[in-house]
């Protein structure tokens, strides 16, 4: 399934590196610090194969502290806002949940798609019937989806998997799937996503601050929204994964987490020379 992100796009692999061109990158940014927008699965941590032992980077927290210090951060994520809020402990961040439909920061808080809930409890007891008879696969129930984690699983069964789920889906109209690196998940069919949740942070005054460039980073289909909301007046980068041939509407890449982090410690020096 499509990201509903839309623009220029151009495979990754071509994608001038966010690092090289740092100093371009800063020019674009200004004097004022910038608004960040971070995804947390293959940008802020590892991609692992049991999504239960991710964590952040080591030496990442501090860094995300300091840049948070001087401009508005947010984490955007697939995650339920709570796990990815347990699993970034840095005071004065923002946290977008569950695609950013779960958003809360300091003085901040919205919530969509409620009304899917309902959906939500009828459809698990068939869809795990459905999917947990095939290896490898692990189900996760959200308070707002229902994600299917194939990333253990057999290429031949993913098919089979793809079709069960849809077909639940079929059956239940406020509900929707969506697709990610080796997830598929069901979620509340309302018109939002991660690139609604940025733009709505960007219209809160009280996460606004002094009005600085939007940079947008993650690695995910679903993240091809978040790069579409920044636009042309943002940065988007793009963290590369399992193929450098997929399109994105990013502007800069970079070729996995560790090269975030060293991105994200360069920015913070930058943003806060004192150190």
């Amino acid at each position: 399934m499509r990201s509903e992100a839309a623009g220029s796009v151009a495979p990754i692999r071509v994608l001038p590196s966010a690092l090289v061109e740092f100093p371009a990158l800063m020019e674009r940014v200004g004097s004022h610090p910038p608004r960040l927008f971070l995804d947390f699965d293959g940008t802020l941590a590892e991609i692992v194969d049991d999504p239960g032992s991710a964590a952040l980077l080591p030496g990442l927290a501090p860094v995300l502290s300091r840049l948070a210090s001087r401009g508005p951060v947010a984490v955007v994520s697939g995650r339920e806002r709570t796990d990815v809020q347990r699993r970034v402990p840095v005071e004065g961040l923002t946290f977008a949940g569950s695609h950013g439909l779960d958003i809360q920061g300091p003085g901040l808080s919205h919530r969509v798609g409620e009304e899917g809930i309902a959906a939500l409890d009828r459809v698990f007891p068939d869809l795990a019937e459905s999917v947990l008879e095939l290896p490898g696969v692990r189900l996760e129930r959200k308070s707002l989806g229902l994600a299917v984690h194939f990333r253990n699983t057999p290429a031949e069964s993913h098919e089979a998997l793809h079709q069960a789920i849809t077909g639940i889906a079929a059956g239940e109209p406020t509900l929707r799937v969506i697709r990610g690196k080796m997830v598929l998940e069901l979620r509340p069919s309302v018109s939002w996503n991660k690139g609604d949740a940025v733009r709505w942070l960007e219209s809160q005054p009280g996460f606004t601050g002094p009005a600085g460039v939007s940079i947008y980073i993650g690695d995910d289909l679903t993240d091809e929204d978040g790069f579409a909301a920044v636009g042309s007046e943002g940065v988007g980068i793009v963290v590369r994964g399992e193929s450098d041939e997929r399109l994105s509407a990013a502007r800069f890449a970079l070729s996995g987490p560790s090269e975030v982090a060293r991105l994200l410690e360069r920015m913070a020096a930058h943003v806060d020379p004192r150190g």
